[in-house]
């Protein structure tokens, strides 16, 4: 029946989301501080934070999730060079292992910091490299997700009509869905 399905959709099964650590106390490191992210409350949650993912990472270096977590955390308060930094060294080591999901993940994160910072070449370059791989993993809502951040770029470059036509097919998929909070985010576009 679920093949079925996703033939008539057109979409290839993804694999679970496979967590690359033979370490189980490095990937509870990891769950404790993705669990204090979502739920902050102040500054010096991130020191906490970023405690938990070092510890992570000194536990098992190959653990990419909490590399890119740990450059999250440094993105979100403004510091997008070191972010950057933590991203660009995940993602030669997410590259390395052909880990998609990851180096996809990393792509947009480097995207969305260079869209940021104005540099919209090469946040194109990352945001295309990212859809690529999203496509020959037949990863459908991550390619929608990454065409309302290509769509973001074409806002912001003037390119209006390109920019609706993105946000539009992204919209009308989620819609297709039922996602009512990412179809409120697109309508707010």
């Amino acid at each position: 029946l679920t093949d079925g399905i996703l033939k008539a959709l057109n979409v290839q099964p993804i694999k679970e989301q496979h967590v690359d650590t033979n370490n189980s106390e490095a990937y509870e490191y990891f769950l404790r501080a993705k669990y204090k992210l979502q739920t902050r409350n102040n500054s010096e949650d991130i020191d906490i934070i970023r405690n938990l993912l070092n510890k992570s990472i000194n536990l098992d270096d190959n653990l990419v999730l909490s590399k890119w977590l740990l450059g999250v955390t440094y993105k979100i308060i403004g510091e997008y060079n070191k972010a950057m930094s933590i991203y660009e060294n995940a993602l030669f080591q997410s590259e390395k292992k052909d880990d998609k999901r990851n180096t996809i993940r990393l792509l947009t994160s480097l995207a969305n910091i260079n869209l940021n910072l104005g540099d919209s070449k090469q946040s194109l370059d990352y945001y295309n490299r990212a859809i690529s791989i999203a496509k020959e993993i037949g990863w459908k809502s991550e390619i929608e997700h990454l065409k309302a951040s290509i769509a973001l770029y074409y806002w912001s470059s003037g390119n209006y009509d390109k920019a609706i036509e993105l946000m539009e097919e992204s919209h009308n998929y989620n819609l297709w869905l039922g996602d009512n909070d990412v179809m409120d985010l697109y309508n707010n576009f």
